[in-house]
């Protein structure tokens, strides 16, 4: 029985991959697992449509006791309807004729052909919409100083987890302002100096930003990614269609810079300005590794030597066990209690970058659009492979339209300027 046709591969695919093991998501995508996606039943015109609460009802009046009150003139709340678009996102992976040649001999086959393709693309495309989540319309990378083929990052803005495997990326160059300046191919990365090598072409300045190709629109503009969550809480001209420059300035979030390591008590006084701007709920903080590492590090260390009231005491142990010669430090978690029964967890997420941190009441936090990442075509449920237009292949796409809402950003803190 030939199974190298398009739709044969497709039935055979969706024999194979059990709906769950496609929704998988990577370990480290903490904002993907962790909300709700609401999809094109939520959606009104494409668009998804919710109603928000910028000001109190304000027809109040007082009177004292056995006086006749006069009724308020009504000066009712304003509610306004926020408008979002999910963004589009598609990758595409090739199984060459041979292969599907090779996949047509049974379910096994078909499996072993596929399974390091259906795997990467489904990871990768995790590692893309987390990356969205957090810092969409922000590019990947801002250039401390660079050459014709290098870009050295910024200390603030330094990822090590998303460079992983970016070698051979196709990226583009932008100026501080946003204005295009040419494309590139990661060559190399060098994780000690912070540096990534491309092929030469237009110099790479200071301020300058690079960006995943394709991501920004014409080239020219940082619109085809969805805004994350750093541009939601920097945004202070138009938010999910509402104008947050001057009347509902109210709804910008709050930026912390913290100026040095990021502390409990530096935390502790972010939080008090969401606190004081409405927050009422749990937060998550996610933090880079090397900020968990800095808060925990104090912790963990059985030889670290502290200053007391001017005198010099071992460090706090905890988490001590002995189990005959073993010895175990450290901890699973952090948890800050913050005030009126809110607490913060602070989770450690490979994709922030080291002079940032998001605290965020990630109960609120929604995925919206009108597609979940999945290998099925829109509108044509049964096609999974196509015929590839320029090489002797099959086509496997994996797409997703999807956004991420965050209600409330005057609830929310960014921490920047973290070193």
């Amino acid at each position: 029985m030939a199974m190298n046709t398009a739709s044969t591969l497709s039935s055979m695919f969706k024999e194979s991959y059990d709906k769950e093991i496609l929704k998988a998501w990577p370990d480290f995508a903490y904002v993907l697992k962790k909300t709700k996606f609401n999809g094109a039943a939520a959606a009104t015109g494409g668009a998804f449509i919710q109603p928000m609460i910028l000001s109190r009802e304000h027809a109040w009046a007082s009177a004292p006791s056995a006086t006749t009150m006069t009724v308020p003139t009504g000066v009712p709340m304003t509610h306004l309807r926020a408008s979002l678009l999910g963004s589009q996102l598609m990758g595409v992976g090739l199984l060459d004729y041979e292969a599907a040649a090779r996949a047509q001999k049974s379910k096994a086959s078909f499996v072993d052909a596929t399974s390091l393709l259906v795997e990467n693309l489904m990871e990768t495309g995790g590692f893309r919409l987390e990356h969205q989540f957090l810092y969409g319309q922000k590019g990947i990378a801002v250039a401390a100083s660079g050459s014709a083929t290098t870009c050295v990052v910024a200390a603030a803005d330094w990822c090590p987890a998303l460079f992983g495997g970016l070698e051979g990326a196709h990226v583009a160059h932008y100026d501080s302002s946003g204005v295009f300046q040419r494309h590139a191919v990661i060559a190399s990365i060098d994780y000690a100096t912070r540096t990534i090598t491309v092929d030469t072409g237009t110099a790479i300045a200071v301020g300058h930003i690079i960006g995943f190709r394709n991501s920004w629109s014409g080239d020219s503009a940082l619109t085809n990614e969805c805004k994350g969550l750093e541009s939601i809480l920097l945004e202070d001209t138009s938010l999910y269609g509402i104008s947050v420059a001057t009347t509902y300035a109210s709804l910008r979030g709050n930026r912390v810079a913290v100026g040095g390591n990021l502390t409990v008590s530096g935390i502790l006084d972010g939080l008090l300005t969401a606190v004081n701007r409405g927050l009422r709920k749990n937060v998550t903080i996610l933090v880079s590794p090397k900020g968990w590492q800095t808060l925990v590090n104090p912790v963990v260390d059985p030889k670290a030597l502290v200053t007391v009231s001017g005198q010099v005491k071992a460090g706090l142990q905890v988490n001590k066990s002995l189990d005959g010669t073993k010895i175990a430090f450290g901890v699973d978690g952090i948890t800050i209690h913050v005030q009126n029964g809110l607490k913060a967890e602070i989770i450690p997420h490979m994709l922030v970058r080291e002079g940032d941190a998001f605290a965020v009441p990630m109960e609120d936090v929604r995925r919206v659009g009108a597609q979940e990442l999945s290998f099925q075509t829109p509108g044509r449920d049964e096609e999974i492979f196509l015929q590839s237009a320029t090489y002797g292949a099959f086509e496997l796409r994996c797409y997703a339209n999807q956004a991420i809402y965050l209600p409330q950003p005057n609830r929310a803190v960014l921490f920047n300027g973290i070193s």
